[in-house]
């Protein structure tokens, strides 16, 4: 018998039911959040884990789960974007809705002219510049959110040797977290001044 078989033969394990909504697996509950930004953050803060890990270890194994990061972390953009856009849907106008669409270009675009439409000015040193950029360098080489998740001979380098700065990304991706966890702030805080400026015109 070959290796494989005899691998196999010595597996004594019968099925386990994975996932349940009953009271059996009542200990392990875990709740899934109907929320894009604790969604994003979860995808975060799992990245996290996987980049600590290459980082501290640095060898073949944690580096095959590179990829990994990338599609979690380019998850997590694309939530937070997500979550802007449902609060700007929510408060400022029905315009800001989404389809279900992946190109982060088209989901941060009408968030950047929103800022810009407040008075936001965007230039290097500011949070919401530096999230911009990262918008930017996800959408050039994941714009689809498909480059990380799947092996493609047309891009052998996707998902190696594109960043070398992780501590930089980590930073990075945890700062478009802090503006999506502020913004319902930062529309209401230019809702309130629109409405003042009104009542004195």
């Amino acid at each position: 018998m070959d290796v494989w078989g005899e691998i196999l033969d010595n597996i004594q394990r019968g099925h386990e039911r994975i996932f349940s909504d009953g009271a059996s697996l009542a200990e392990n509950k875990f709740i899934l959040v109907d929320d894009y930004h604790d969604r994003a953050d979860g995808f975060r803060k799992a990245a996290n884990l996987i980049v600590n890990e290459i980082i501290d270890k640095n060898n073949v194994i944690s580096q095959q789960m590179f990829p990994a990061a990338l599609a979690l972390y380019r998850h997590s953009v694309e939530l937070n974007l997500k979550s802007i856009r449902h609060q700007l849907t929510q408060k400022v106008s029905p315009e800001y809705s989404f389809l279900r669409k992946h190109d982060l270009v088209e989901l941060w675009s009408p968030i950047e002219a929103y800022m810009l439409s407040v008075g936001f000015v965007f230039e290097d040193g500011a949070l919401h510049y530096r999230v911009g950029k990262l918008v930017v360098e996800f959408a050039e080489v994941d714009g689809f959110g498909d480059r990380f998740r799947y092996p493609d001979s047309r891009h052998p380098k996707a998902a190696f040797g594109i960043w070398s700065n992780l501590e930089a990304l980590k930073l990075s991706v945890g700062e478009l977290s802090l503006l999506t966890f502020g913004f319902s702030e930062i529309i209401s805080f230019f809702r309130n001044e629109a409405k003042v400026k009104k009542i004195r015109e």
